[in-house]
Parts: structure tokens; C-alpha cells; sequence
């Protein structure tokens, strides 16, 4: 079923101002924690109910907890903050849960596809025996078809469950299907549901093609040798920041054999001279993560009292007054300042001034924590893109002291902190912060009340007790916020996306109470610009409305010259990387989700069904495998080059980013966002209709 996403949560970063002793101080010890979490990570990997956890496809942070114990008792992390160990805990969970359930959603598909390769082989070798007649087969295939629709159906509620609690499902009309062909016993019925699972659950007038059953079954195939090998994959492999890990792996590939063994085995030699990739890890430290709001301390100064002296730059030009302060808990007294963009910096100051407030109110007058803005952080290392600029400056200055020896190479001298923060944007606002206000008191009170009479355990009671505290403070107002006018669309009104090769964007917009498409707009559709109503001398009003449309054919240009000019500068040594498609295919992407979401507005539309890509390159791989083979047998070389041509014209847009940047608009926008599997056959409109019939079963 559907996987629906909070439309609230949105992620902001900014730029910490960071003095250089609390730099390295933080890599140094970023660097210990970095070597915690791996060593963390293969603990888990070796535990003894480690199988127990692959099966589940989970693991609790408690068995976390209890195997991180014992290393807080090392000598080597001894030194680290108590707040640096739960930070390890939370990333192994968090590592390992998601590891854990992508490796039991791939068994789950295998498992499905062998099901099917098993069923329908079985068939094409009964089928020559057999004396019923195609006709005989659809007819009773249409009769199970609508038995199994209808079958399906009865169990709405329970999987919209599932699905709310974010669990992973496949096709429950296929699984079905699979199920009555196993526990059926009649001849006709077992023909008509494989005929079914051949044609895509559909019933088809043609005459089926054996080519085309042949082609599903090698895709298939390969299908289920892809996820076999990736069943295999490696375990999550940390960081490495010291290179350490990767002087190892270099010095065990060009180690000699063993020059006593005589004579060498020709499996081994051959092995050895093969031409290995290294493993090439991250070299950045794990981020510090802090769960809760409650584990930032805030603080407003001016401007001069951050610097420790008044400011040298010229009057004219713009500079706060005041500067946003944070300290982290388990950090001590180092103080960081936030450096942040001009649209940020309202929310960042929100940030402090709840806290503020809340520690200058009395105890029996204070709001709840709950509804600050502010729901998580973390602390990142990334690479300062103006490293080499002031290394070259350090070495002027070197050069000119040459008593000084100053550590301008030195990692927390190229890299800068970036604070991420989870929002609730709801919180931002007055109307949004009394929603939430409410929302939470009623879910404290029915706790509380579900608690009256019965008998408590210790960890019941403290929750009871924090229940009750929740509760008192909701019922008080949160500092003075903006106010702003809510989104409330019609739940009836949804707009489908769905992405093809040919036409990168089709947006639907259906009304489902009288079942009728409002809307439909392509890429060129949605970006021309209607309202523009001026001419210029030179340019007609048709030219002026459609520029941002000729931005895709510009767009493509770039590509196809990109594409036919790089291997000629490659040869040459004359490649030099740039960016200039890049950045107009991301300019077109966020122009893109602005315009699905100005015709989601216009149309009053409750909520946006997206396109799940999440199986999207397997589906591609296996296709173009399939093709390949099909089309020169027994040629490696021809299915290589077919295979590669036919990859360069798929990936010709960022998918992935202009689905991520329709999320970012449809939150910002608070529009419910559903994601589902896009079909494979029917014209654009249709599979974004799809989507939407499938999202709204």
C-alpha cells in the first residue's frame, strides 16, 4: 500500500563559527568516536542472534545498548563525552535497522520471483499435453481475475494498517494469485491463473507471443540472480578518517605470495594478478547526534561581544545586530556561533528564543518542550570548498614568519561544522503551534486516562508521572509566533506525477468523489508561464511565455554534446569537469516541483501520489540484460555495448532529484505526499491515474 510521509518534518543546516582549539579538539575526538562505531558495527555483525535479527529484519536498540556496555570500559574511548556513547548507539540502530530491512525486503522479492519462474515454467511444460483451448483458459481466467479483485479488496482496512506503520508490501494480487495456484488441485484453474501471472494479471484479447513470455521469463531470471548477489552484499562498512583502514586493504594488494609455497597453484596465481578495486570508505567522521531539542542550549548576543571586538568592515555594509549562539550538551562550554542563510535565520531565531523562554519562566509557569520547533540535531564534518584558497594564504603567511609553524594542512583546518536540525513546521507558525498544541494534549490526556485503576510497574508509573506533567504544560500558550494562514486542500482533489524517458514530468490532477480528470500537464505545459500578459518589441508574447520551456531542449543539448565530446577530451587529456549541465538540470528540477505545486494549489488538491523508484534501476537492469541477450546470443561484447548505449539514454534525467525536490515543495506546502509503484504499461496520464487508484485503494 501507500507509504505516507509526514508533510511537516523539513531539514535546514547551517555553518558553525567554530574557534580553532574547539576544532580539533571536536575532530580529534570525532576521530575516536568514528573508530567506536565501527568497532560497534562488527560486534553486532559477530553476535550470536545476529541470523535471529536477519530473519526479523530488525533490531531493538536495547540488544544495541547491552553490546556497546562493555566497550565503554575501554581505555581507548574513555576519554570520550557520555553523550558521544548514545550517539553510537542511536547510529549502529539506526544503520542496522535499515540494513537489516532492505536485506529481508530483497528475500521477500526473491522469493517471490522464484515463486513465479517455478509456476509459469511448469506450466509451458504441461501446456503441449494439455487439450484445453486458449478460449476456455481466458474465460475462466477472467471468472479468477474478479474472485481475486474482489478477494484482495476484503482486506483494505487491515493492509491500509500495515502500511501506515510503514512496513513494505508487495502486489497482494500476485501473492494471491500465487497462493490459490499452490493450494489448487484442478487442471483449468491452475491454466487460467498462470495464464494471469504470464500477462501481467491481465486478460488479453491477442494470442500471447512465446518471444515475448520467453523475454519476462530471462528478465526474471535475471532479476533473481541480481538480488542473490546482493544478498550477499557486505555488512555496513563505518568510516575512515585516519586512512588506516585503507592502507590496510592497499598493503594486502600488492603483498607477494608466500615464496616457500612451491609450486603455486595456478587458481591462486591467477587470483592474485587480477586487478582488484579497493575499498574506498568515507574519510569524514560519523555525525553527533542529538535526539531531543532539549539537548541544545541557545543563547541571543550582539554582534560585538560575539567577536570580542567591534566589527572592521565598512558602515555601508549589512550586518546583524545580534548573533544565534548554541552549545550542545555533553560538549561543555564550547560555544558555537550559526552562520546561516538570510531565510533561515527567522527559524534559527526561533530556536533560541523558545529556549530562552523557557528557561526564564518559573517551573510551575513553563510550556511544553514539546512544541518547540526544533525536534533533532546533528554535528557533521564536511570539506570546506575554500580550503585551497586559504591553504595558499597560510603559506604566503608561512613564508613571511618562517619561525611559525602554523597547521593550515591540518584536517579541522580544511573541513567546517554544519549543524543539521529537524523542524516541525507547523511550529513556526501561531495557528500551526495550537494545532499541535491541541493534537498533543488530547493524546496526553487519553494516556493518563487508560492509566486510572490499574496496576503499575516502576517505568509505568514514571511515564504516568510524565503524562501528567505533559498535560499541564500543554495547557499553556507557547511564546508569541507569526501567524499565517494554513493550507487546507480538498482530501477529494490529488494530483498523480508519473516520469518516463520521453516526457521527464506528467501531472494529473483527479477528483475522486466524481471520478474526472481536472487537469493534465506535461513538462513544456507546466513551464510556460501563462501570466505573463507583456510584449516586448522583439519578442511575441508566445516567445516570452514559453523561455523557460526551450530550457529543456537547452538542457538537452548540453547533454548530447557532453556525451559525444567528453571521450575525444578524454583521449586527448583536454576533459576538464563542468558544471554548467548540472546545475541547469537542478534549476529545472526545483523549477519543476514549484510548478506541480502552484497547479496542486490552484486546484485545491489535499494530496500529491508520487512514483516509487525504489526497484527502478533493478527493473532496468534486468530489462536491458534481457534485451541484450536477446538480441545478439552468445556475443558478450555486442550485449556490453548495446547495454551501455541503451543506459546513457535512460539516465538522461535526475529522477531521483526532482522527486526529492517535489517532497521538499509538497511539505514546505502542507500537501500529504503518498508514494506508489509506477506501472509499466499505458500512456503517461494513464500510469499517473494509476497511481492515484493505487494510492486510494
Amino acid at each position: 500500500m501507500d507509504q505516507v510521509i509526514p508533510g511537516y518534518m523539513k531539514t535546514i543546516l547551517c555553518c558553525l563559527c567554530v574557534k580553532v582549539e574547539t576544532r580539533r579538539f571536536l575532530w580529534n575526538a570525532m576521530v575516536t568516536y568514528t573508530a567506536l562505531v565501527n568497532e560497534l558495527l562488527e560486534l553486532v555483525s559477530q553476535h550470536p542472534k545476529f541470523e535471529v535479527w536477519r530473519q526479523q529484519g530488525k533490531i531493538t536498540r536495547d540488544e544495541v545498548k547491552s553490546i556497546l556496555r562493555p566497550l565503554k570500559q575501554n581505555s581507548v574511548y574513555a576519554a570520550l563525552p557520555g553523550r558521544f556513547f548514545t550517539s553510537a548507539e542511536l547510529m549502529v540502530t539506526y544503520a542496522f535497522k535499515s540494513w537489516l530491512a532492505l536485506q529481508k525486503h530483497r528475500h521477500h522479492q526473491m522469493v517471490g520471483k522464484l515463486r513465479w519462474l517455478q509456476v509459469i515454467e511448469a506450466d509451458l511444460q504441461a501446456m503441449p499435453t494439455s487439450d484445453l483451448s486458449l478460449e476456455v483458459v481466458q474465460a475462466r481466467a477472467q471468472q479468477v481475475l474478479e474472485h481475486a479483485e474482489q478477494s484482495t479488496d476484503t482486506q483494505q482496512g487491515r493492509s491500509s494498517f500495515l502500511s501506515r506503520k510503514g512496513k513494505r508490501r508487495g502486489n497482494p494480487l500476485m501473492g494471491f494469485l500465487l497462493d490459490a495456484y499452490e493450494a489448487a488441485s484442478d487442471e483449468l484453474e491452475r491454466r487460467a491463473i498462470c495464464y494471469l501471472l504470464r500477462n501481467d494479471l491481465k486478460v488479453v484479447e491477442e494470442d500471447e507471443n512465446p518471444e515475448v513470455i520467453q523475454f519476462r521469463i530471462d528478465r526474471k531470471r535475471i532479476e533473481v540472480e541480481r538480488l542473490q548477489d546482493q544478498l550477499q552484499s557486505r555488512l555496513p562498512k563505518g568510516r575512515d578518517p585516519t586512512d588506516e583502514r585503507y592502507l590496510e586493504a592497499l598493503g594486502a594488494a600488492i603483498a607477494l605470495p608466500d615464496v616457500d609455497l612451491s609450486p603455486i597453484d595456478e587458481e591462486d596465481w591467477s587470483q592474485w594478478k587480477a586487478q582488484k578495486q579497493l575499498p574506498l570508505l568515507n574519510p569524514l567522521p560519523y555525525p553527533i547526534l542529538w535526539g531531543s531539542s532539549s539537548d541544545l542550549r541557545w543563547s541571543i548576543i550582539a554582534n560585538s561581544e560575539a567577536d570580542g571586538q567591534p566589527s572592521k568592515r565598512r558602515k555601508s555594509s549589512k550586518r546583524p545586530k545580534e548573533k544565534i549562539q548554541v552549545q550542545f550538551n555533553g560538549l561543555g562550554k564550547h560555544t558555537m556561533s550559526i552562520q546561516c542563510d538570510r531565510r533561515q535565520l527567522p527559524v534559527f531565531k526561533q530556536f533560541a528564543e523558545d529556549y530562552i523562554t523557557h528557561e526564564s519562566t518559573a517551573e510551575e509557569d513553563k510550556f511544553g518542550m514539546s512544541l518547540f520547533a526544533l525536534r533533532s540535531a546533528c554535528l557533521v564534518w564536511k570539506k570546506d570548498p575554500q580550503a585551497a584558497v586559504k591553504r595558499r594564504k597560510h603559506k604566503q603567511k608561512a613564508k613571511a614568519q618562517l619561525d611559525k609553524i602554523t597547521d593550515y594542512d591540518a584536517p579541522w583546518q580544511t573541513h567546517r561544522l554544519y549543524l543539521h536540525c529537524t523542524v516541525d513546521t507547523r511550529l513556526i507558525t501561531k495557528e500551526g503551534s495550537e494545532q499541535v498544541r491541541r493534537e498533543k494534549a488530547s493524546r496526553a490526556e487519553k494516556l493518563v486516562a487508560a492509566s486510572v485503576g490499574k496496576e503499575l510497574t516502576k517505568t509505568q508509573q514514571k511515564n504516568l508521572k510524565s503524562n501528567k506533567t505533559s498535560v499541564e504544560r500543554l495547557r499553556r500558550q507557547p511564546p508569541e509566533r507569526p501567524s499565517a494562514n494554513l493550507y487546507h486542500g480538498n482530501p477529494d482533489i490529488v494530483v498523480g506525477i508519473s516520469l518516463s524517458r520521453h516526457e521527464p514530468v506528467t501531472a494529473v490532477v483527479l477528483d475522486r468523489s466524481t471520478d474526472r480528470a481536472l487537469a493534465c500537464q506535461r513538462t513544456k505545459a507546466l513551464l510556460k508561464v501563462r501570466s505573463i500578459k507583456k510584449t516586448y518589441p522583439n519578442r511575441s508574447l508566445l516567445q516570452r511565455q514559453k523561455e523557460q520551456c526551450r530550457l529543456v531542449n537547452r538542457w538537452r543539448s548540453q547533454r548530447r554534446y557532453n556525451l559525444s565530446q567528453r571521450p575525444e577530451d578524454q583521449k586527448h587529456d583536454n576533459y576538464r569537469q563542468q558544471d554548467a549541465e548540472s546545475a541547469l538540470g537542478d534549476y529545472l528540477d526545483r523549477l519543476l516541483a514549484a510548478r506541480v505545486i502552484q497547479l496542486a494549489q490552484k486546484w485545491q488538491a489535499g494530496s500529491i501520489v508520487l512514483p516509487s523508484l525504489g526497484n527502478i534501476r533493478e527493473i532496468v537492469e534486468s530489462s536491458v540484460q534481457a534485451e541484450a541477450e536477446r538480441r545478439y546470443p552468445k556475443h558478450k561484447e555486442l550485449q556490453d555495448k548495446y547495454a551501455k548505449q541503451y543506459r546513457l539514454e535512460f539516465h538522461r534525467w535526475s529522477y531521483g532529484r526532482l522527486l526529492k525536490y517535489l517532497k521538499e515543495c509538497a511539505r514546505q506546502h502542507g500537501l500529504t505526499i503518498r508514494q506508489e509503484r509506477q506501472p509499466k504499461q499505458g500512456s503517461e496520464q494513464e500510469k499517473a491515474l494509476a497511481l492515484i487508484a493505487s494510492a486510494f485503494l
